[in-house]
């Protein structure tokens, strides 16, 4: 890595992205080492490197001189370390954008050395996930020392200390502080200015929403919206999830239709800025793929229980779950009278529920339901196939045939023409 480094300085500049990320690794190294004067230096020509002209800029700088800072107090040089990290704090703060994950995880690592006088690294992970709580009880406190330095009281914060009010809140519902967070959420909202002010409702209006407070919420999360309209740009993915977080209190109220006047339209920009697909859009989509079901709009619900298998097809593989699925897409397509399309989606969760055997009750009741499915899509020789297995189960004593599924069989035997099968099925007699 210090050949790559000497190399890339000498065939970039010196300010070169690229070269700087090498030297970053590289001065990660030496501190695993041990090495921190070399570490320092490494460090120090990163810092030199930033000019400082936007916000991230500081940020990074900030981030490099608690690095610098660390390695100081390693060595034993307290009031250096102690003299960095004040500058680093200082640089955070004015570049006004909260608190990074680097660092936190960094100021972590200077309360470690402080208090035990050396760098865990061994397990360093996982003792930080085990550290959690006082982690960011150590950030919390750091936040209140930015504000404090900078003289602000929560009722007067200017535009870069309401973004560290905001994280500050942040920090305090995560370590379920809940009134605090709600204190300094208002107190940034009172006083911001611009996009900071969209946050800060947002903010406001995601406690509402934890809280059960559904109108107060709505109210704020429409303001967010509102003014992200109107001064913003809409294709982000932090107006996408406000669309969401809207719909999400709609539907909290019982207001159905509202519900999905949001949803749709996340859906549609979560698409179109190819956003990774995580649980909480896949429940959102499910919940409005029903929704759209229960008002009639069937190809819509189509599209959402259709995307929704494949993601979890991709995710978990052809679990039971993705077997579900395929049955809730199915039912859209028998809703709009799409045969064939229902048809391919009935084989298919019918053939995943022969994974566990064919003798089996859960399969029993599966060809319940699916035959059904196959009655009402008009499949008639299908539908009898998988409920006749249901009623030979049943009569064996494997209760997997339900009384829907009894009429079905004997409507579909009837329209068949199967007069003594239909007679068996009525005295519960043995399918010949």
């Amino acid at each position: 890595m210090t050949e790559s480094a000497a190399i890339q300085k000498e065939m970039l500049d010196e300010d070169n992205p690229r070269y700087l990320k090498t030297l970053e690794y590289l001065a990660e190294v030496c501190v695993r080492k041990g090495d921190y004067t070399v570490a320092v230096q490494h460090y120090l020509a990163i810092n030199d490197a930033n000019y400082e002209e936007t916000a991230e800029e500081k940020q990074r700088a900030a981030e490099t001189l608690l690095a610098v800072a660390v390695c100081y107090l390693a060595m034993g040089n307290e009031k250096k370390a102690e003299a960095y990290r004040k500058e680093a704090v200082e640089k955070l703060s004015r570049a006004g954008g909260g608190l990074t994950e680097k660092f936190a995880k960094r100021h972590q690592q200077y309360d470690m050395l402080a208090n035990k006088g050396k760098l865990p690294y061994a397990g360093a992970e996982r003792q930080a996930r085990m550290e959690e709580r006082r982690r960011l009880q150590k950030a919390k406190d750091l936040f209140t020392e930015m504000l404090a330095q900078r003289g602000e009281q929560a009722q007067s914060l200017d535009k870069e200390a309401v973004r560290n009010a905001i994280s500050l809140g942040d920090l305090q519902m995560r370590t379920g502080n809940r009134e605090q967070a709600f204190f300094w959420y208002q107190a940034a909202e009172q006083a911001a200015e611009g996009m900071e002010y969209a946050q800060a409702c947002r903010r406001l209006g995601e406690w509402y929403l934890t809280a059960g407070e559904y109108l107060k919420g709505l109210q704020k999360l429409t303001n967010a919206k509102n003014y992200i309209e109107e001064y913003d740009s809409v294709k982000t993915k932090d107006y996408c999830e406000l669309l969401a977080e809207i719909g999400d209190c709609y539907f909290a109220m019982g207001e159905k239709e509202k519900a999905v006047g949001m949803y749709l339209p996340y859906i549609r920009l979560f698409r179109e800025l190819q956003l990774p697909r995580g649980k909480q859009y896949q429940r959102r989509l499910e919940r409005t793929g029903r929704l759209l079901a229960d008002s009639g709009r069937h190809k819509d619900a189509a599209e959402c229980f259709s995307e929704l298998a494949l993601a979890t097809r991709m995710m978990e593989g052809e679990t039971e779950n993705f077997a579900r699925l395929l049955l809730k897409t199915a039912a859209s397509h028998i809703a709009q009278g799409n045969q064939k399309e229902a048809v391919t989606l009935l084989d298919r969760a019918l053939l995943l529920g022969t994974a566990k055997g064919r003798d089996t009750e859960a399969y029993g009741k599966l060809c319940d339901r699916i035959g059904r499915m196959y009655a009402a899509n008009g499949s008639l020789e299908r539908a009898e196939d998988c409920l006749s297995i249901a009623y030979e189960m049943t009569r064996n004593g494997k209760k997997c045939l339900t009384r829907d599924g009894l009429a079905a069989l004997l409507s579909v035997l009837r329209k068949l023409g199967q007069e003594q099968r239909y007679f068996a099925v009525k005295q519960g007699k043995k399918l010949e």
